[in-house]
Protein backbone atom coordinates (compact mmCIF):
# COMPACT_ATOMS: atom_id res chain seq x y z
CA UNK A 1 0.00 0.00 0.00
CA UNK A 2 2.82 2.42 0.86
CA UNK A 3 4.40 1.84 -2.54
CA UNK A 4 1.09 2.73 -4.24
CA UNK A 5 0.76 5.89 -2.14
CA UNK A 6 4.30 6.92 -3.03
CA UNK A 7 3.68 6.36 -6.74
CA UNK A 8 0.58 8.53 -6.52
CA UNK A 9 2.40 11.29 -4.62
CA UNK A 10 5.25 11.25 -7.13
CA UNK A 11 2.84 12.36 -9.83
CA UNK A 12 2.53 15.72 -8.08
CA UNK A 13 6.21 16.15 -7.28
CA UNK A 14 7.72 18.73 -9.58
CA UNK A 15 11.29 18.52 -8.35
CA UNK A 16 13.50 17.18 -5.61
CA UNK A 17 16.65 18.91 -4.51
CA UNK A 18 19.48 16.50 -3.78
CA UNK A 19 22.68 18.46 -3.41
CA UNK A 20 24.13 19.75 -0.17
CA UNK A 21 24.78 23.16 -1.71
CA UNK A 22 21.02 23.59 -2.13
CA UNK A 23 20.60 23.76 1.66
CA UNK A 24 21.41 27.14 3.23
CA UNK A 25 22.98 27.25 6.67
CA UNK A 26 20.01 26.40 8.90
CA UNK A 27 18.76 28.63 11.68
CA UNK A 28 16.14 26.27 13.10
CA UNK A 29 16.24 22.48 12.71
CA UNK A 30 13.50 20.04 13.68
CA UNK A 31 14.36 16.38 14.33
CA UNK A 32 11.60 13.78 14.26
CA UNK A 33 11.31 10.29 15.71
CA UNK A 34 7.94 9.10 16.96
CA UNK A 35 9.07 5.65 18.11
CA UNK A 36 9.71 4.36 21.61
CA UNK A 37 12.24 5.10 24.34
CA UNK A 38 15.26 3.22 22.99
CA UNK A 39 14.85 4.64 19.49
CA UNK A 40 14.66 8.23 20.73
CA UNK A 41 17.53 7.78 23.15
CA UNK A 42 19.74 6.64 20.27
CA UNK A 43 18.54 9.60 18.19
CA UNK A 44 20.06 12.00 20.72
CA UNK A 45 23.33 11.19 18.97
CA UNK A 46 22.09 13.29 16.04
CA UNK A 47 21.08 16.03 18.46
CA UNK A 48 24.61 16.16 19.78
CA UNK A 49 26.08 16.04 16.26
CA UNK A 50 24.02 18.97 14.98
CA UNK A 51 24.81 21.04 18.06
CA UNK A 52 28.54 20.56 17.36
CA UNK A 53 28.18 21.52 13.69
CA UNK A 54 25.85 24.48 14.28
CA UNK A 55 26.34 25.68 17.88
CA UNK A 56 24.08 28.74 17.49
CA UNK A 57 20.99 27.21 15.90
CA UNK A 58 17.66 26.39 17.53
CA UNK A 59 16.88 22.67 17.63
CA UNK A 60 13.44 21.16 18.12
CA UNK A 61 12.38 17.53 18.46
CA UNK A 62 9.09 15.92 17.43
CA UNK A 63 8.52 12.84 19.59
CA UNK A 64 5.70 10.80 21.11
CA UNK A 65 4.44 11.18 24.66
CA UNK A 66 5.77 7.72 25.56
CA UNK A 67 9.36 8.82 24.90
CA UNK A 68 9.36 12.56 25.61
CA UNK A 69 10.79 12.11 29.14
CA UNK A 70 14.16 11.51 27.49
CA UNK A 71 14.00 14.99 25.98
CA UNK A 72 12.35 17.09 28.70
CA UNK A 73 14.88 19.66 30.01
CA UNK A 74 17.54 18.26 27.68
CA UNK A 75 20.42 20.79 27.61
CA UNK A 76 20.88 20.50 23.83
CA UNK A 77 17.23 21.06 22.95
CA UNK A 78 15.24 24.28 22.51
CA UNK A 79 11.76 23.02 21.58
CA UNK A 80 9.81 19.80 22.13
CA UNK A 81 6.64 18.78 20.26
CA UNK A 82 4.43 15.73 20.74
CA UNK A 83 2.56 13.52 18.27
CA UNK A 84 1.27 10.06 19.26
CA UNK A 85 0.85 8.01 16.10
CA UNK A 86 -1.91 5.41 16.45
CA UNK A 87 0.23 2.68 14.83
CA UNK A 88 2.98 2.93 17.46
CA UNK A 89 0.72 3.35 20.47
CA UNK A 90 0.86 0.53 23.06
CA UNK A 91 -2.21 1.92 24.82
CA UNK A 92 -5.13 -0.42 25.55
CA UNK A 93 -7.49 2.11 23.98
CA UNK A 94 -9.53 1.13 20.94
CA UNK A 95 -8.22 1.83 17.44
CA UNK A 96 -10.78 4.61 17.05
CA UNK A 97 -9.61 6.27 20.26
CA UNK A 98 -5.98 5.96 19.19
CA UNK A 99 -6.70 7.56 15.81
CA UNK A 100 -8.64 10.43 17.39
CA UNK A 101 -5.85 11.02 19.89
CA UNK A 102 -3.32 11.01 17.06
CA UNK A 103 -5.32 13.61 15.13
CA UNK A 104 -5.58 15.86 18.21
CA UNK A 105 -1.85 15.70 19.01
CA UNK A 106 -0.95 16.20 15.36
CA UNK A 107 -3.13 19.33 15.12
CA UNK A 108 -1.46 20.89 18.17
CA UNK A 109 2.03 20.01 16.94
CA UNK A 110 1.31 21.45 13.49
CA UNK A 111 0.43 24.83 14.99
CA UNK A 112 3.52 24.83 17.23
CA UNK A 113 5.86 23.91 14.38
CA UNK A 114 4.42 26.54 12.03
CA UNK A 115 4.75 29.22 14.72
CA UNK A 116 8.44 28.47 15.27
CA UNK A 117 9.24 28.47 11.55
CA UNK A 118 11.82 25.72 11.13
CA UNK A 119 13.84 25.89 7.93
CA UNK A 120 15.07 22.26 8.01
CA UNK A 121 13.43 19.05 9.24
CA UNK A 122 15.10 15.63 9.52
CA UNK A 123 12.90 12.56 10.02
CA UNK A 124 15.13 9.94 11.65
CA UNK A 125 12.73 6.99 11.66
CA UNK A 126 13.29 4.71 8.64
CA UNK A 127 10.13 2.64 9.09
CA UNK A 128 6.40 3.20 8.86
CA UNK A 129 4.95 5.26 10.43
CA UNK A 130 7.12 8.33 10.09
CA UNK A 131 6.15 12.00 10.45
CA UNK A 132 6.99 13.03 6.89
CA UNK A 133 3.39 13.99 5.94
CA UNK A 134 3.19 16.33 8.93
CA UNK A 135 6.57 17.89 8.13
CA UNK A 136 5.37 18.50 4.58
CA UNK A 137 2.07 19.97 5.77
CA UNK A 138 3.82 22.49 8.04
CA UNK A 139 5.66 23.94 5.02
CA UNK A 140 9.21 23.40 6.27
CA UNK A 141 11.22 24.16 3.12
CA UNK A 142 13.93 21.49 3.53
CA UNK A 143 12.74 18.01 4.53
CA UNK A 144 15.30 15.22 4.87
CA UNK A 145 14.68 11.52 5.51
CA UNK A 146 14.83 7.92 4.38
CA UNK A 147 12.32 6.76 1.78
CA UNK A 148 11.98 3.26 3.28
CA UNK A 149 9.09 4.17 5.62
CA UNK A 150 6.91 5.62 2.89
CA UNK A 151 6.00 9.18 1.78
CA UNK A 152 9.43 9.70 0.18
CA UNK A 153 8.00 11.96 -2.56
CA UNK A 154 7.13 14.50 0.16
CA UNK A 155 10.83 14.89 1.04
CA UNK A 156 13.07 17.46 -0.63
CA UNK A 157 16.26 15.52 0.16
CA UNK A 158 16.26 11.77 0.70
CA UNK A 159 18.36 8.63 0.98
CA UNK A 160 17.46 5.07 0.09
CA UNK A 161 17.76 2.53 2.90
CA UNK A 162 20.46 -0.10 2.27
CA UNK A 163 20.47 -3.08 4.64
CA UNK A 164 23.85 -3.70 6.28
CA UNK A 165 25.23 -5.20 9.47
CA UNK A 166 25.63 -2.04 11.57
CA UNK A 167 24.00 0.19 14.15
CA UNK A 168 20.98 2.40 13.46
CA UNK A 169 23.11 5.31 14.69
CA UNK A 170 25.40 4.93 11.70
CA UNK A 171 22.40 5.04 9.37
CA UNK A 172 21.34 8.28 11.02
CA UNK A 173 24.86 9.63 10.72
CA UNK A 174 24.78 8.83 7.00
CA UNK A 175 21.49 10.68 6.67
CA UNK A 176 22.82 13.85 8.29
CA UNK A 177 26.24 13.53 6.68
CA UNK A 178 24.76 13.35 3.19
CA UNK A 179 23.58 16.95 3.46
CA UNK A 180 25.68 18.61 6.18
CA UNK A 181 29.47 18.85 6.74
CA UNK A 182 29.80 16.49 9.71
CA UNK A 183 33.38 15.43 8.88
CA UNK A 184 34.79 13.54 11.90
CA UNK A 185 32.55 15.00 14.56
CA UNK A 186 31.87 12.85 17.63
CA UNK A 187 28.72 10.77 17.47
CA UNK A 188 27.12 9.10 20.46
CA UNK A 189 23.86 9.45 22.40
CA UNK A 190 23.66 12.20 25.01
CA UNK A 191 21.39 11.33 27.90
CA UNK A 192 20.33 13.56 30.76
CA UNK A 193 20.83 13.57 33.76
CA UNK A 194 24.59 13.47 33.30
CA UNK A 195 27.09 12.02 35.77
CA UNK A 196 27.24 14.86 38.35
CA UNK A 197 23.45 15.07 38.55
CA UNK A 198 23.15 11.28 38.77
CA UNK A 199 25.54 11.13 41.69
CA UNK A 200 23.38 13.59 43.61
CA UNK A 201 20.22 11.67 42.73
CA UNK A 202 21.77 8.38 43.87
CA UNK A 203 22.79 9.97 47.15
CA UNK A 204 19.16 10.98 47.74
CA UNK A 205 17.91 7.51 46.78
CA UNK A 206 20.28 5.89 49.26
CA UNK A 207 18.41 7.75 52.01
CA UNK A 208 15.07 6.26 50.84
CA UNK A 209 16.06 2.71 49.88
CA UNK A 210 18.77 0.26 50.99
CA UNK A 211 20.63 1.00 47.77
CA UNK A 212 24.30 0.38 48.32
CA UNK A 213 27.33 -0.32 46.16
CA UNK A 214 28.14 -2.52 44.43
CA UNK A 215 24.96 -3.63 42.71
CA UNK A 216 23.84 -5.17 39.42
CA UNK A 217 20.61 -4.09 37.72
CA UNK A 218 18.19 -6.68 36.38
CA UNK A 219 15.65 -5.08 33.98
CA UNK A 220 13.16 -7.71 32.86
CA UNK A 221 10.64 -5.63 30.90
CA UNK A 222 10.85 -4.88 27.20
CA UNK A 223 7.62 -3.03 26.34
CA UNK A 224 6.47 -6.15 24.49
CA UNK A 225 6.10 -9.53 26.21
CA UNK A 226 7.35 -11.11 22.99
CA UNK A 227 10.85 -9.74 23.65
CA UNK A 228 11.07 -10.83 27.28
CA UNK A 229 13.18 -13.63 28.75
CA UNK A 230 11.22 -16.25 30.77
CA UNK A 231 10.87 -15.61 34.51
CA UNK A 232 12.40 -19.02 35.25
CA UNK A 233 15.58 -17.93 33.47
CA UNK A 234 15.82 -14.76 35.57
CA UNK A 235 15.46 -16.87 38.72
CA UNK A 236 18.30 -19.11 37.59
CA UNK A 237 20.45 -16.09 36.79
CA UNK A 238 19.86 -14.65 40.27
CA UNK A 239 21.20 -17.89 41.78
CA UNK A 240 24.49 -17.43 39.92
CA UNK A 241 24.98 -14.14 41.78
CA UNK A 242 24.65 -15.79 45.20
CA UNK A 243 27.90 -15.41 47.07
CA UNK A 244 29.00 -12.51 44.84
CA UNK A 245 29.62 -9.05 46.29
CA UNK A 246 26.81 -7.63 44.16
CA UNK A 247 23.30 -6.94 45.35
CA UNK A 248 20.61 -7.34 42.69
CA UNK A 249 18.46 -4.27 42.01
CA UNK A 250 15.39 -4.90 39.86
CA UNK A 251 13.79 -2.08 37.87
CA UNK A 252 10.57 -1.86 35.92
CA UNK A 253 7.19 -0.20 35.67
CA UNK A 254 3.58 -1.34 35.64
CA UNK A 255 1.53 -4.12 37.17
CA UNK A 256 2.70 -6.93 34.89
CA UNK A 257 6.39 -6.14 35.38
CA UNK A 258 5.86 -5.87 39.12
CA UNK A 259 4.32 -9.35 39.21
CA UNK A 260 7.27 -10.73 37.24
CA UNK A 261 9.78 -9.02 39.52
CA UNK A 262 8.00 -10.25 42.65
CA UNK A 263 8.16 -13.78 41.26
CA UNK A 264 11.94 -13.51 40.96
CA UNK A 265 12.45 -11.70 44.27
CA UNK A 266 10.44 -14.23 46.28
CA UNK A 267 11.93 -14.64 49.75
CA UNK A 268 15.20 -12.97 48.79
CA UNK A 269 14.33 -9.46 49.93
CA UNK A 270 17.65 -9.12 51.71
CA UNK A 271 19.63 -9.87 48.58
CA UNK A 272 17.29 -8.54 45.87
CA UNK A 273 15.88 -5.01 45.99
CA UNK A 274 12.83 -4.23 43.85
CA UNK A 275 12.51 -0.61 42.72
CA UNK A 276 9.62 -1.31 40.36
CA UNK A 277 7.28 1.71 40.15
CA UNK A 278 9.41 3.52 42.71
CA UNK A 279 11.63 5.55 40.38
CA UNK A 280 11.04 8.61 38.23
CA UNK A 281 12.82 8.83 34.89
CA UNK A 282 15.86 10.72 36.22
CA UNK A 283 16.13 8.32 39.15
CA UNK A 284 15.94 5.34 36.81
CA UNK A 285 18.73 6.76 34.65
CA UNK A 286 20.83 7.39 37.76
CA UNK A 287 20.33 3.85 39.11
CA UNK A 288 21.40 2.38 35.76
CA UNK A 289 24.39 4.72 35.58
CA UNK A 290 25.46 3.82 39.12
CA UNK A 291 25.31 0.05 38.57
CA UNK A 292 28.37 -2.12 38.25
CA UNK A 293 26.66 -3.86 35.34
CA UNK A 294 23.17 -3.96 33.80
CA UNK A 295 21.48 -7.12 32.54
CA UNK A 296 18.31 -6.46 30.59
CA UNK A 297 15.89 -7.54 27.94
CA UNK A 298 16.01 -5.62 24.67
CA UNK A 299 14.81 -2.35 26.19
CA UNK A 300 15.82 1.21 26.96
CA UNK A 301 17.81 0.07 30.01
CA UNK A 302 20.58 -1.28 27.81
CA UNK A 303 20.75 1.94 25.81
CA UNK A 304 20.90 4.03 28.99
CA UNK A 305 23.75 1.86 30.23
CA UNK A 306 25.63 2.27 26.96
CA UNK A 307 25.10 6.03 26.91
CA UNK A 308 26.35 6.41 30.48
CA UNK A 309 29.34 4.07 30.19
CA UNK A 310 27.90 1.24 32.29
CA UNK A 311 28.68 -2.30 31.08
CA UNK A 312 25.57 -4.17 29.97
CA UNK A 313 24.40 -7.54 28.72
CA UNK A 314 21.24 -7.47 26.61
CA UNK A 315 19.22 -10.64 26.07
CA UNK A 316 17.86 -10.05 22.59
CA UNK A 317 15.72 -11.70 19.93
CA UNK A 318 16.46 -12.74 16.37
CA UNK A 319 13.81 -10.50 14.84
CA UNK A 320 16.38 -8.09 13.38
CA UNK A 321 20.07 -8.00 12.54
CA UNK A 322 21.70 -8.04 15.97
CA UNK A 323 23.85 -4.98 15.40
CA UNK A 324 20.98 -2.75 14.25
CA UNK A 325 19.69 -1.97 17.76
CA UNK A 326 22.86 -2.92 19.63
CA UNK A 327 23.58 -0.53 22.53
CA UNK A 328 26.16 1.89 21.17
CA UNK A 329 29.10 0.95 23.38
CA UNK A 330 32.11 -1.34 23.36
CA UNK A 331 31.12 -2.35 26.89
CA UNK A 332 27.83 -3.85 25.71
CA UNK A 333 27.12 -7.40 24.60
CA UNK A 334 23.90 -8.65 22.98
CA UNK A 335 23.10 -12.35 23.35
CA UNK A 336 20.76 -14.08 20.88
CA UNK A 337 20.30 -17.84 20.89
CA UNK A 338 21.33 -19.08 17.42
CA UNK A 339 18.37 -20.25 15.33
CA UNK A 340 18.19 -20.95 11.62
CA UNK A 341 15.38 -18.42 11.02
CA UNK A 342 17.15 -15.34 12.40
CA UNK A 343 16.86 -12.58 11.46
CA UNK A 344 13.20 -13.14 10.60
CA UNK A 345 12.11 -9.45 10.43
CA UNK A 346 8.72 -10.49 11.84
CA UNK A 347 7.38 -7.75 14.11
CA UNK A 348 5.03 -10.26 15.77
CA UNK A 349 7.73 -12.89 16.16
CA UNK A 350 6.69 -16.54 16.34
CA UNK A 351 5.07 -18.87 18.84
CA UNK A 352 8.31 -20.44 20.04
CA UNK A 353 10.66 -17.40 20.16
CA UNK A 354 13.52 -19.83 20.80
CA UNK A 355 15.94 -17.04 19.80
CA UNK A 356 15.46 -15.47 23.24
CA UNK A 357 13.80 -18.13 25.39
CA UNK A 358 16.59 -20.64 24.88
CA UNK A 359 19.40 -18.29 25.89
CA UNK A 360 20.96 -19.96 28.93
CA UNK A 361 21.40 -18.14 32.28
CA UNK A 362 24.95 -19.48 32.50
CA UNK A 363 25.75 -17.80 29.18
CA UNK A 364 24.36 -14.51 30.45
CA UNK A 365 26.30 -14.76 33.70
CA UNK A 366 29.55 -15.61 31.89
CA UNK A 367 29.07 -12.62 29.57
CA UNK A 368 28.59 -10.37 32.59
CA UNK A 369 31.70 -11.71 34.28
CA UNK A 370 33.68 -11.19 31.08
CA UNK A 371 32.60 -7.54 30.91
CA UNK A 372 33.45 -7.00 34.58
Amino acid sequence: MLASIDRFLSLFRTFRRKKTKDIPVPQKILLSNGAHLGDVLLATGVLRLLREIFPDIEIGFLAASWSRQILVDHPLLDHLHTVDHWKLSRSRASLREKVLHYMRTRAVAEIEIKNIGYDVAVDLYPYFPNNIPLLHRTGIPVRIGYTSGGFGPLLTHSLEWMNSDRSILLYQKDLVGAFFPIQNKSFSPWIFPDTPHSQMILSDLADKFPLRDPYVVFHMGAGSALKEWPISRWKELAVFFEGSPYRIVMTGVGGREKENIDAVTGENGERILSLCDRLGWNEFVSVVQGATIVISADSVAGHIAAATGTPCVVIGTGQNVKTLWHPFSERAQVLVHPVHCAPCYRSQGCEGMECIRETAPREVFDAAVELL
